[in-house]
């Protein structure tokens, strides 16, 4: 239960995991269910820079829905190795916003081969249907998305290896509304990979990599909007660069990586047009930045661990060329420290630190930025025989910070606030034959 300080800003979460799983000598499968029912009142959004309170929330929505996932692995001989995933998504969202209700269903099939270390082969196949109905339209969609992969490692010497890889994947989309705006769109991707390794010790890998990545845009991103309006959106597509290495020694790790990430036709949420926003290509972007994570084991009960990220995310040309990608933090980082251990008890806490950005829509960059912020994390976890209990609490100080900031046309920006303290309780039990 998670209760803010707005006036009727309140979220509730129910959810329910139920797993199973049987291994023997070649083979091992597993059944993963998991229920949920979340209802959020709404906060209303603000004036920045105004002293304006809150007023009661008028939206409310409920999400409800579950999740099966079955896989099987076996091992087929010395080498080869198989992997099959299935997994049913069934969700349903209700909202008082134009008396809204979504639903969608989902399958997923994935299948992965290997072949001792240097072969790894697959393919998958995903079909979405996504339905709306609110009191201004009614839109529906449905798709499916295929593709197949391949990837080889081939040592070059006892210290360096090379890896090469690529992927096709084709989309078939279809969306129509009540305002007779429709769509059929097919779409395809290609990428792939070249990778260069080199370890000199047993406890230091360096890498040199180019990586291409894609994502589809989605049925439900298609035609999510209030009116009916169908988006013919295109094909997000990146390229990018990295190298770094990761050391290793014990439970003691650091990892270092500097990247160069170019993004065409970025998928990007806006909140325009009201009262449900919609999903557009964002101009060319670049981000290039530095990665850092390290862990650290002090003592039999004191361990620490370290993450930072700073990068420089930019719009690489057209009009906005040079300025700040809207809604991106420059820098985000934080540290854990965790003193005992499981299987009796362990105590973490977090301190995170995320820096300013500009407000969703300010290409222009002239709106005042969200301002950067603090949050205090902790962790309880206690361990039985066959019980595990974790107690949560995020934002522990009750930090008041931007969630979300909408820049408007006149230079005024409407914000919504991010959740105050929040507590969650979860207990697993394991059933053993």
């Amino acid at each position: 239960n998670n209760d803010h300080d707005q006036p009727n800003s309140q979220q509730q979460d129910y959810l329910m995991n139920l797993q199973w799983s049987k291994q023997s000598d070649d083979q091992s499968s597993g059944l993963n269910l998991i229920a949920y029912h979340t209802t959020i009142d709404l906060p209303s959004s603000q004036l920045w820079g105004s002293t304006e309170e809150p007023v009661d929330s008028s939206t409310v929505n409920t999400t409800q829905g579950y999740m099966l996932q079955a896989n099987h692995q076996r091992w087929l001989n010395a080498d080869w190795q198989w992997l099959t995933h299935i997994l049913w998504f069934d969700d349903q969202q209700t909202s008082t916003s134009l008396s809204s209700v979504s639903d969608q269903s989902s399958v997923l099939w994935k299948n992965d081969w290997f072949y001792g270390t240097r072969w790894k082969i697959g393919w998958d196949i995903n079909y979405d249907i996504f339905n709306t109905v609110n009191s201004k339209a009614s839109y529906d969609s449905d798709e499916y998305i295929t593709s197949a992969y391949a990837r080889y490692t081939q040592p070059l010497n006892s210290k360096v290896s090379m890896a090469f890889g690529a992927r096709s994947a084709w989309q078939g989309i279809g969306a129509t509304s009540s305002t007779n705006d429709h769509l059929y769109q097919h779409n395809t991707a290609f990428v792939n990979e070249q990778s260069l390794y080199w370890k000199p010790k047993s406890t230091w890998r360096f890498f040199l990599r180019r990586d291409m990545n894609f994502r589809m845009p989605k049925g439900k991103e298609e035609v999510w909007s209030a009116d009916g309006t169908v988006h013919d959106l295109a094909v997000q597509t990146g390229t990018a660069y990295e190298a770094g290495f990761n050391w290793k020694y014990n439970n003691d790790a650091i990892r270092l990586a500097v990247f160069h990430l170019d993004i065409d036709n970025e998928l990007a949420y806006t909140l325009f047009p009201l009262p449900y926003g919609e999903v557009t290509n964002l101009p060319p972007t670049r981000r290039v930045g530095i990665d850092l994570s390290a862990e650290r084991v002090l003592s039999d009960d004191w361990s620490s661990s370290v993450e930072m990220s700073w990068v420089n995310p930019t719009i690489r040309s057209g009009e906005y060329e040079g300025n700040q990608i809207p809604g991106v933090s420059p820098f985000n980082g934080g540290v854990a420290v965790t003193y005992g251990a499981l299987p009796q008890w362990s105590m973490t806490i977090m301190e995170s630190y995320h820096s300013s950005f500009y407000a969703s829509d300010d290409f222009d960059n002239t709106g005042d930025k969200m301002p950067d912020y603090w949050l205090t994390n902790a962790r309880w976890q206690k361990q039985w025989n066959t019980m595990t209990l974790t107690l949560r609490a995020d934002n522990l100080l009750d930090k008041h910070y931007v969630r979300y900031g909408q820049y408007y046309s006149d230079g005024s920006i409407r914000y919504y606030a991010a959740d105050g303290f929040m507590m969650l309780a979860t207990m697993k039990i394991r059933l053993v034959k």
